[in-house]
């Protein structure tokens, strides 16, 4: 349930477009009860579905919970979040038109494979995740082509899709909605800024900081850690580092800060709840959003990017990250590298920016909400779902 509130964003956004939409996750059982304080929250909202799944027949009980669904419902579309959809091209079988479902790519198992092997973090450390992407990537375009529609966080990305299945006529049959920022909750606030910094000790840093996970090598923490390093020996000497990552990750981020010599007064690594991220990122001065140049980037959508940008925080990033990286390019809301491995560059272009008031900070903050939130792609995400309720699909 780690990234629940990005979907929640977009169930909101689509409730109060006056659609019948609820948000249902199924969860194994050693999930269910070790994640009990989020599952106990999430069960208080009413349109929230949690459903704790008996070891190994997670698919009997899916089939079971949309085969009642479906006997009650004249019409249904699901939208597949990580899921086989196996299950529900059985249940059209059943059903036939009373059913339709949405395959949501957030990332694409073929790229992200070849960037594992090209970049592994330690030999033999990606052997099983390399193996399922392997399998995945092969059961994919089987599975776009029974999709009824296909959602992709890239305009990139769909343009590779149709171009790896030609046969599939996929033009029509694919929408770009990006991974879009909740800006209820992420804004910036000088006072909660403040209040933060003071808590945390970082009045007089300069904060730079990273969120999300660290397990996969194109999310580049050791060369986050570096260029950190780098910033407070050449740019200033007042740079610290706030590392927001999950705990049981937690062991790759220490190996990095020991090889590059961190000391205990230089960052803080931590896992909080992610309604408390928010607040680490406002009190933040720039956020760190590091990739190589590669396909898999290219067509990815990653949601720290408008978080980051949401709470007004400048971001350092290289180029081509979706559109993202094009479009803060266009503006002076943050650093975009040619060449994330050039020292001489982050020194150059870094030493210049390093401060940001609050007027800034906050035009940063529309500019997300304007470009990146969940609001700015509600239109186009409405009237996809409306047109398979309403079985047209393209």
């Amino acid at each position: 349930m780690a990234h629940v509130h990005f979907y929640k964003g977009w169930v909101d956004m689509a409730r109060n477009e006056g659609l019948q939409i609820e948000l249902v996750t199924i969860l194994p059982l050693t999930k269910y009860f070790k994640q009990w304080r989020l599952v106990r929250k999430y069960k208080a909202v009413s349109y929230f579905r949690i459903i704790c799944g008996i070891p190994k027949m997670g698919f009997l009980v899916t089939f079971i919970y949309f085969f009642f669904i479906l006997l009650f419902h004249k019409k249904v579309v699901v939208q597949l979040k990580k899921r086989n959809p196996a299950i529900f091209d059985l249940l059209k079988k059943i059903f036939h038109n009373k059913l339709k479902y949405i395959i949501e790519l957030e990332g694409d198992f073929g790229t992200q494979k070849d960037y594992l092997v090209e970049h592994p973090y330690k030999e033999g450390f990606y052997k099983f995740i390399i193996e399922t992407m392997e399998r995945e990537a092969s059961l994919l375009g089987g599975r776009l082509e029974k999709a009824d529609h296909i959602f992709v966080v890239s305009p990139k990305f769909k343009e590779l899709l149709i171009e790896r299945y030609p046969d599939l006529n996929l033009v029509h049959k694919i929408d770009v909605i990006p991974t879009g920022v909740d800006c209820e909750r992420c804004f910036f606030s000088e006072r909660i800024r403040e209040e933060k910094r003071k808590q945390l000790g970082l009045e007089n840093k300069y904060v730079m900081i990273y969120i999300g996970n660290v397990y996969y090598s194109w999310q580049n923490v050791s060369r986050t850690i570096e260029i950190f390093k780098l910033v407070r020996e050449k740019v200033t000497k007042d740079a610290f580092l706030l590392l927001l990552v999950g705990e049981h990750e937690h062991y790759i981020v220490k190996e990095f800060i020991d090889y590059f010599g961190l000391s205990d007064d230089e960052y803080i690594l931590t896992q909080v709840d992610y309604e408390e991220i928010p607040k680490y990122l406002v009190a933040s001065d720039i956020g760190m959003l590091l990739r190589h140049k590669h396909i898999m980037n290219e067509v990815g959508s990653p949601g720290k990017f408008g978080e980051y940008a949401a709470c007004g925080l400048p971001v350092l990033m290289t180029e081509g990250i979706s559109n993202f990286s094009e479009e803060l390019s266009k503006t002076d809301y943050g650093i975009v590298l040619k060449d994330m491995d050039d020292d001489g560059e982050i020194i150059k272009k870094l030493s210049s920016f390093l401060q940001y008031g609050r007027k800034k900070r906050i035009e940063i903050s529309k500019w997300a909400r304007r470009k990146f939130s969940t609001e700015a792609y509600s239109q186009k995400y409405v009237d996809a779902l409306r047109r398979l309720a309403a079985g047209r699909d393209s």
